[in-house]
């Protein structure tokens, strides 16, 4: 199982160099894993908040799940302003 661990961690360095490339190689693929950053962070906060108010007792996390969802909302709503702001071959980010 521990070599199992080691080729996934290898494979994930591989894969993230991969991805920096593309950041440096062009903005608009930038704001591609920025986005599915923001929208995991969003989707895997909220159940906290969800399970809260269904079952009426507190569960762990819920307190800090809503800042961040709130944070993983306004990084969501800039990847969407700077993907429509940046058109291809030109690299600048909206200020």
């Amino acid at each position: 199982m521990r070599h199992i661990r080691k080729i996934f961690d290898w494979l994930i360095l591989i894969v993230s160099l991969h991805i920096a490339g593309q950041f440096l190689a062009e903005w608009r693929w930038w704001l591609i894993p920025a986005g599915v950053f923001a929208l995991t962070m969003v989707v895997a906060e909220i159940h906290h908040v969800v399970n809260t108010t269904m079952h009426w007792t507190y569960f762990p996390g819920a307190l800090t799940a809503v800042p961040f969802s709130v944070v993983g909302l306004f990084l969501l709503r800039a990847v969407v302003t700077q993907y429509k702001a940046v058109t291809p071959g030109r690299a600048e980010l909206v200020q």
